[in-house]
C-alpha cells in the first residue's frame, strides 16, 4: 500500500479540482471518466493525485482568469487584424464619401486639363496673331504715337482669349490658320 493521498470518488476530485482553482462541474467530470479521460489507477479503484493531474493536462483544464499565451497571442493578433481592417473600410468610406462631395480630384485628370488649356491659350493667341497682323499694322501706320492705340487692341484681344482659356466647361479648339 502506498502512503500518497487517494481521492474515493468524482465528488473528491471535483473538490480537489476546486482546491487547486479549477471550475469542472460533477456531470463533466462523471462523462470524462465514462469516456476515458479521467481514469483511477490507485488501489481499489481510487483516484491518485497524479490521475487528477493526468485529467488537468488530458482536459486542458485552464484556471479562471488564467492568461493563454498561445490563444491571447493569436487573440491579439486577431484583433490587430479586425482593427487594420476596420481602419481601412474607414479610409475607402472617407474616400468613397469625398468622391460623392466632388472634393475628390484625381490629380493625373487635372493635370492633363490644365496642359490641354494651355495647349489651347498658346494655339488662341497664335491665330489671333496671325488673324489680327494685318490689322495692327495698318492701325499703327508704322506711328508710334499710335503706340497706345495698339496695345489697347493688343489687350482687349488678349483678354478675348483668356476669357475663352479660363471658362470652365469643354473647351472647343479652333484649327490654326
Amino acid at each position: 500500500m502506498s502512503n500518497a493521498p487517494t481521492l474515493d470518488g468524482i465528488k473528491a476530485v471535483r473538490a480537489h479540482l476546486a482546491d487547486l482553482g479549477y471550475k469542472r462541474g460533477q456531470s463533466t467530470i462523471y462523462a470524462d471518466a465514462k469516456t476515458g479521460l479521467l481514469r483511477p489507477t490507485g488501489e481499489g479503484g481510487v483516484y491518485t493525485l497524479d490521475d487528477v493531474e493526468r485529467y488537468i493536462k488530458a482536459t486542458r483544464l485552464k484556471k479562471p482568469g488564467a492568461i493563454d499565451t498561445k490563444s491571447d497571442a493569436w487573440t491579439a493578433q486577431k484583433r490587430k487584424a479586425e482593427l487594420e481592417d476596420l481602419q481601412e473600410r474607414a479610409a475607402l468610406r472617407r474616400l468613397a464619401r469625398r468622391e460623392k462631395e466632388g472634393t475628390l480630384i484625381d490629380r493625373a485628370q487635372v493635370e492633363s486639363d490644365l496642359a490641354d488649356r494651355a495647349r489651347l491659350l498658346r494655339a488662341g493667341l497664335h491665330n489671333w496673331a496671325r488673324r489680327e497682323v494685318d490689322a495692327v499694322i495698318a492701325l499703327a501706320g508704322g506711328d508710334p504715337v499710335k503706340a497706345p492705340e495698339v496695345l489697347a487692341a493688343w489687350e482687349q484681344a488678349i483678354d478675348g482669349e483668356l476669357d475663352r482659356y479660363a471658362r470652365a466647361g469643354r473647351i472647343d479648339l479652333e484649327q490654326p490658320l
